[in-house]
């Protein structure tokens, strides 16, 4: 993981098309801004946690599916 000390109104950019800005910082919080083209999905990381619990079944069901589809 790369770690990066930005300030308020600097950028990142992420290959060449992604850029992330600094809007705010106001105490533990931070807010980001992200440029990207629409043909790039980008996601919180806390709602892709939640989206593979919820759509990723658990093997133990896996398995007991395959027993009875036989």
């Amino acid at each position: 993981m790369l770690v990066l000390t930005r300030k308020t109104g600097e950028t990142i950019t992420i290959d060449g098309d992604i850029v992330v800005q600094v809007v705010q910082v106001r105490g533990k919080q931070v807010r980001l801004g992200i440029s990207a083209p629409k043909s790039k999905k980008v996601q919180r990381g806390e709602l892709i946690s939640v989206l593979n619990k919820v759509l990723m079944p658990k093997p133990s069901l896996l398995k007991s599916q395959l027993k009875s589809s036989f």
